[in-house]
């Protein structure tokens, strides 16, 4: 019996590398858990495309839309672990909606990552002639009157929270439901100050129309030159999206492995690069699947505490 047993284990173990170099000869779903023209439909249809170039197969994107992240989400995390359904996971999936809502319908142990795609600048910003020059100019007149920023996202909500807790920022916050809606409201000065992804006010920007303050990463981005990184006047301060590929747990190893390779295959040329560039996106490094696993579960706890402390919770 225990020779059989062994015989079996050393016939799988040749088996499921072949799989993978077999993998994939059918179609591959991509679920994009939020709408068409938002930031990670953009990076995952790119993907999505180099990898039906570079493997012969479609991927073929499915955007499920709804709670924030959580109907796509919980879909993939439903589906067969045989490398043919994949995610194109944020910052707010998998970290961020783990602690806002009290069911997502999924949990972090449902799923693998396979690569980042890449990242989220934020930015702090203020229309033009408002005056303001700096950050510490701008959390000094909060104080001394009442600014309204709009804040068109989750991760907007953290900065502003962040900002409250580590500069002592009295703005006031004005959710919104999306970027459209909330730069308009900034443009018509309708609102003082703008939390927003470089990708959302990076053409204001370019056009003068709205001047950044900061940036939420540990330092300046080469999205946007010459502005400074919150961490700058306080240290440490760090905020940013990112998206990555996940497969639901229990996916082979070896089709995880060829995923990874040929995302940074894709990731790795200029052409890719600059495109993500031009998207507003730090491209960043694709990693390895153990080291990302690593990294994901530091995200989980570190906006975990944050969450609990601001006592956030999704609407």
């Amino acid at each position: 019996m225990k020779k059989m047993l062994a015989a079996l284990i050393v016939a799988l173990s040749f088996l499921t590398p072949a799989m993978a170099q077999g993998y994939p000869d059918k179609t591959v779903k991509v679920i994009i858990p939020y709408a068409a023209g938002q930031s990670s439909d953009i990076i995952g249809r790119l993907f999505a495309t180099g990898l039906a170039q570079s493997l012969g197969q479609s991927f073929v994107p499915d955007n499920r839309v709804g709670a924030g992240g959580n109907i796509g989400s919980a879909a993939a995390a439903k589906s067969a672990p045989d490398g043919y359904t994949l995610l194109i996971g944020t910052a707010a999936t998998h970290a961020l909606n783990l602690a806002l809502y009290k069911d997502p319908g999924y949990d972090a142990s449902d799923f693998e990552v396979v690569g980042m795609l890449g990242k989220v600048v934020m930015v702090i910003a203020v229309p033009a002639g408002s005056g303001v020059t700096s950050l510490p100019d701008l959390i000094a007149k909060s104080k001394g009157g009442s600014l309204n920023v709009a804040l068109p996202s989750t991760m907007a909500t953290l900065v502003g929270e962040l900002l409250k807790n580590r500069g002592g920022s009295s703005m006031v916050a004005v959710p919104y439901k999306g970027s459209a809606a909330a730069v308009a409201d900034a443009l018509g000065n309708h609102v003082q100050v703008i939390i927003d992804t470089v990708t959302s006010l990076r053409p204001h920007v370019q056009s003068g129309k709205i001047v950044p303050l900061a940036v939420t990463t540990l330092t300046p981005s080469e999205l946007l030159p010459g502005v400074k990184s919150v961490a700058e006047y306080f240290p440490g301060f760090e905020v940013t999206g990112w998206q990555a590929v996940f497969v639901p747990k229990g996916t082979p190893k070896p089709v995880i492995d060829k995923l990874n390779l040929e995302i940074k295959k894709i990731h790795g040329t200029s052409e890719a690069r600059q495109k993500i560039l031009s998207l507003g996106f730090d491209p960043g490094t694709v990693g390895e699947p153990a080291q990302l696993a690593e990294f994901v579960r530091s995200e989980r706890e570190k906006w975990d505490r944050i969450i609990k402390a601001a006592n956030l919770k999704a609407e």
